[in-house]
């Protein structure tokens, strides 16, 4: 019965050929165009899902009237976090991201100028986050004052296939040294930021302020 169909159909196809091959045609790029719309919105889906609890994070914007002045940004104070998780039990911990562009990092003679990628972030990053570290402890690899993480593609980029922590990078916009404490694997395609160097918060006076007007 199913090979007299097929008989049938082979038979036509050949008698109406041109026909056959419009509608073959249609079909073939009506299937690739939804396995192209379903793969999109798959992966649309997928951002920041790596993260355990990405369904409990929030980015915290300001939006508000000073002095009759509508302000709506994306950034906010250094304190904010900090004064939630003091008086909102709802609120288990922060984090603070500061974006740097057009950074000049040298390693001993070598000088690069990194536009973008770049980060100043709290100690509690890779807690807080998970991002996956292949070198160093998510715990304690930005505590110290000076240190820095960088992804497996900055570390191949600075020192080749030496050993990249415990080595030494000098950031001219920061006018000092810091140094390698862990290596990050590269961030996945489907996180809504990419990070390429993380220098840590700590021991940096500016990000001590307590100024609710400082939204820098």
């Amino acid at each position: 019965m199913v090979k007299n169909f097929f008989k049938v159909a082979l038979r036509n196809m050949r008698k109406q050929s041109l026909f056959s091959l419009i509608n073959i045609l249609g079909l073939s790029i009506g299937i690739a165009a939804s396995l192209f719309v379903i793969l999109y919105v798959t992966d649309e889906l997928s951002y920041d899902k790596f993260h355990s609890d990405i369904e409990k994070m929030y980015r915290i914007d300001l939006a508000g009237r000073i002095a009759g002045q509508e302000i709506v940004t994306s950034n906010s104070c250094p304190p904010i976090g900090f004064a939630m998780v003091d008086e909102l039990p709802e609120i288990a911990s922060s984090l603070r991201l500061d974006h740097l562009n057009d950074v000049v990092v040298k390693n001993g003679t070598e000088s690069f100028i990194e536009d973008n990628k770049i980060f100043f972030v709290d100690s509690n990053f890779f807690n807080f986050f998970d991002f996956k570290l292949l070198e160093g402890d998510a715990s304690t690899v930005l505590n110290e004052p000076n240190s820095v993480v960088i992804t497996q593609d900055m570390a191949t980029k600075y020192f080749g296939n030496e050993p990249a922590v415990g080595k030494q990078l000098t950031f001219f916009n920061s006018n000092s040294n810091y140094q390698v404490s862990g290596v990050a694997a590269n961030p996945p395609s489907n996180s809504h930021f990419h990070f390429n160097i993380l220098l840590t918060m700590v021991g940096i006076e500016r990000y001590k302020s307590d100024m609710w007007f400082n939204n820098g």
